[in-house]
């Protein structure tokens, strides 16, 4: 006889068996109430980006060290932040730490939720809590009966708040399982991810997310965990720093700690050395080219973020056109004519800065133009500079940064100063190149002046 327990008062069988049969099938329901395209292996998502072998290999170990709890210092955090600058190779690792966990342990992941702000299923948060209870019923069998008892008993749960959906479809069932040893704290924990949440259209619904899984892990501490991954915008690494995330997270920021120009590198001369083995034209191509120094440039100029070095790769890969005259291009020895090598990287540039309020984006182009005027960046793109040469209001600076945290960071420099540090080197060509930034485009010279003539406006004064 089948062992029984009981979710939100309604006794549940643990046979894999829908305990009702009058109503349309739940498991169709939630089916119809899912975004197949935010699978890990959708065809919408074909050949996703996914970390190069032989990269990435510290934070990836470091993630599933989290994951398994083979790490003291985060092994108490039940949500995990991976976060970096745009382009720096965040769903990658998602994409990669999903499969690793499919080839760790059978169950070890239970959903993925990858979010795309072009998908119109996975743009938002209504089909999240649905998408992700699809997939843990698909994962979990013994889960089965209490995700049908739910549906059955509101068929038009799928219709309710976030919060009530991952409460009843997730965090009551996974809790009943857990009752019932099915889930229990000896075996690995299970493992939700949430890819590109910044790529969530509405920023509330991004806070929303975040405090609904924040909630959820305090109430229930089940052995599950999250990987969330995205851009450090200014609300979502607010609620991060909030009271409520206090002991439940972990961070792990893609920065120069994981030497990335290592891994780019790696990247930059296995991607070559393909090429010049089986593209159409590799007869044509040197057996010295590139050379060394211009996979050194080539790094520098990726700044750490793995999308320049991608672009340019896919870029110069066309099987219609020389390898080595596509990358002349790229480094600007040889006429692009209507070739546009850095389109990808231009789109995600122009998308970031047109999220920026109407209203100060004229501010933040001057900003731009005085960081990339000064030779010597760490010496003056101090926020006191700043300020003092554009000149700002008190904290009118801070606002201005507030949704730039994709494309800038800030360090500190010394007690009480801080520079702004723009994580991409490719940054000032794409501002400085009117065709590629279009109304963003800023005039490098112009700025120039006017930064001359605030000096000498400053120097009588002084």
């Amino acid at each position: 006889m089948a062992q029984k327990v009981s979710v939100r008062g309604f006794p549940i069988a643990f046979d894999g068996l829908s305990c009702c049969s009058n109503a349309k099938d739940p498991l169709d329901i939630l089916k119809k109430a899912s975004a197949s395209s935010a699978f890990h292996d959708a065809e919408a998502r074909f050949d996703p980006p996914k970390c190069h072998p032989r990269t990435r290999i510290a934070v990836l170990a470091k993630i599933m060290d989290w994951i398994l709890a083979r790490d003291e210092e985060t092994r108490d955090a039940l949500i995990m932040w991976l976060t970096g600058a745009a382009g720096a190779g965040k769903s990658s690792i998602a994409q990669s730490i999903v499969e690793n966990c499919l080839k760790e342990s059978d169950g070890l992941i239970l959903a993925c939720f990858f979010f795309n702000r072009s998908d119109s299923t996975r743009n938002h948060a209504r089909l999240l809590a649905t998408t992700l209870a699809y997939q843990i019923y698909r994962a979990l069998p013994a889960i089965q009966s209490q995700i049908t008892a739910v549906i059955n008993d509101d068929p038009l749960i799928v219709t309710k708040n976030l919060d009530y959906q991952f409460t009843t479809l997730i965090m009551e069932p996974l809790q009943a399982l857990h009752k019932f040893g099915q889930l229990t704290q000896t075996q690995p924990r299970r493992l939700i991810v949430l890819d590109g949440l910044d790529e969530c259209i509405s920023r509330t619904s991004q806070v929303s997310i975040l405090n609904v899984i924040s909630n959820a892990v305090r109430t229930f501490k089940l052995p599950v965990v999250f990987l969330i991954a995205s851009r450090p915008e200014h609300d979502i690494r607010e609620t991060f720093s909030s009271a409520e995330m206090v002991g439940v997270h972990t961070c792990v920021m893609l920065d120069d700690r994981y030497k990335p120009d290592e891994d780019i590198r790696i990247f930059l001369n296995d991607s070559i050395r393909r090429i010049k083995e089986k593209h159409p034209f590799r007869r044509m191509i040197s057996t010295t080219w590139p050379g060394e120094e211009v996979i050194e440039t080539l790094v520098a100029k990726s700044s750490g973020q793995f999308i320049y070095p991608a672009t340019v790769i896919k870029f110069i890969d066309s099987i219609r056109h020389r390898p080595d005259h596509r990358l002349e291009m790229v480094l600007k020895l040889r006429a692009t004519g209507h070739e546009k090598p850095f389109e990808q990287l231009d789109m995600l540039y122009r998308h970031i800065l047109s999220c920026i309020d109407r209203e100060i984006i004229g501010k933040v182009l001057t900003m731009f133009g005085y960081i990339f005027t000064w030779p010597k960046f760490e010496t003056y793109g101090t926020m006191i500079s700043i300020n003092h040469f554009m000149p700002l209001d008190d904290g009118e600076l801070s606002i201005l940064l507030c949704d730039l945290g994709a494309l800038v960071q800030l360090n500190k420099v010394r007690s009480g100063i801080s520079s702004v540090r723009v994580w991409h080197a490719s940054l000032v060509d794409f501002f400085s190149d009117r065709e590629r930034s279009q109304e963003f485009y800023i005039d490098v010279q112009d700025t120039f002046t006017r930064i001359v003539t605030r000096c000498l406006q400053i120097i009588p004064s002084a």
